[in-house]
């Protein structure tokens, strides 16, 4: 594509400029991406409800190129400076571990920008607040599986 700014490794953050808002996800090579879904279109009010209700989703590893709605592209593994991220094999076996598990979304402590720190740092770290224990979204998502893919 194009629209990609930086080539990305297998492991790093990749966000994904969408119109209003911003999605993520983690490189596992060859083109493919693990993500929570976002559903191009979807009015900001209705997922903030949807977190209340325990809305529910399915990770889906994707082909970059197929995602929907990308304005532009970007490598950020925007907290490299502040935590040592994961081995990169590491990450990507977590990252593809978690592909087709149905996950619960909440916008506030589990997104798909808390998804894709977890997966490289082991860590979440979201608008200045710091959850070093990361049991708080292991239980959110019921992330017992995850600690298979260390």
């Amino acid at each position: 594509r194009d629209n990609f700014i930086y080539l990305p490794k297998p492991g790093d953050m990749i966000q994904f400029q969408m119109f209003g808002f911003q999605h993520w996800g983690i490189y596992i090579g060859r083109g493919n991406l693990p993500h929570s879904p976002h559903v191009p279109g979807l009015d900001t009010r209705l997922l903030l409800s949807a977190s209340a209700f325990g809305f529910k989703f399915k990770v889906r590893k994707e082909k970059i190129k197929d995602i929907q709605g990308v304005l532009k592209i970007a490598v950020w593994n925007k907290f490299d400076e502040k935590y040592p991220p994961l081995d990169p094999a590491c990450v990507v076996k977590r990252a593809r571990h978690m592909a087709n598990k149905v996950l619960r979304y909440n916008l506030a402590n589990a997104n798909c920008e808390h998804f894709a720190t977890l997966m490289r740092y082991d860590k979440l770290d979201f608008l200045g607040f710091s959850f070093e224990d990361v049991s708080l979204l292991r239980n959110s998502w019921s992330f017992a599986s995850l600690l298979e893919g260390r």
